[in-house]
């Protein structure tokens, strides 16, 4: 939310890839979580940097070393231990520039392995997880029904594969040129630009 608070009122916000959905007042509508016992299995298994939401807060885990120059927002955690509640809201992993096979490989163990508890999408080099049954999609259909909205008036704008559940429960629905060929196929329309998407929106 940073980059646009104080510039747009939003309606409503869709966060952890579903898993949190929140009105214009950020009251939480809905939201899932995932048991921190298990995010703390899955962290010991996948030796990448990770963050994790908690409380409404990015924190980061770094897997080598802290690095020298930190984003103004970054909290770091230097240890699992010192989240004090048994769950966590989301997390995302994130693999080196240019390992995509290896995000895809993460993806999917985590979604044969934990299924029962977590749900996982490749976001380029990320791997975003959140609770089981969670998804874009499952988060726009819930928005759709909360103000009883016309299918055909919900539009979905997405650009890597995590947004390919988005895209489908979208009423119309759009991606980039740049854009994943599977996410393409998924698309009612290819477009250059948010802007050019949101000119035919509204």
């Amino acid at each position: 939310m940073a980059p646009t608070l104080g510039k747009i009122k939003y309606d409503f916000y869709i966060c952890n890839s579903g898993g949190a959905i929140y009105d214009q007042n950020r009251d939480v509508l809905m939201m899932k979580k995932i048991p921190l016992d298990l995010a703390r299995e899955l962290i010991s298994k996948v030796h990448v940097d990770v963050s994790i939401i908690h409380n409404e807060k990015m924190l980061f885990y770094y897997y080598k070393k802290i690095p020298k120059i930190l984003h103004p927002h970054q909290r770091v955690l230097k240890s699992l231990d010192s989240i004090d509640d048994d769950f966590i809201m989301g997390m995302s992993f994130h693999f080196p520039k240019g390992q995509l096979a290896e995000a895809k490989a993460c993806t999917d163990m985590i979604n044969e392995q934990y299924f029962d508890h977590m749900s996982a999408f490749q976001n380029n080099e990320h791997v975003d997880i959140c609770a089981n049954g969670c998804s874009k999609g499952a988060g726009l259909k819930f928005i759709e029904d909360y103000f009883n909205t016309p299918h055909h008036k919900v539009g979905a704008i997405g650009d890597s594969f995590n947004d390919i559940s988005l895209l489908q429960a979208g009423g119309v629905s759009f991606t980039f040129d740049y854009g994943p060929d599977d996410l393409k196929k998924e698309a009612d329309y290819i477009v250059g630009s948010v802007g050019e998407s949101l000119k035919y929106l509204l």
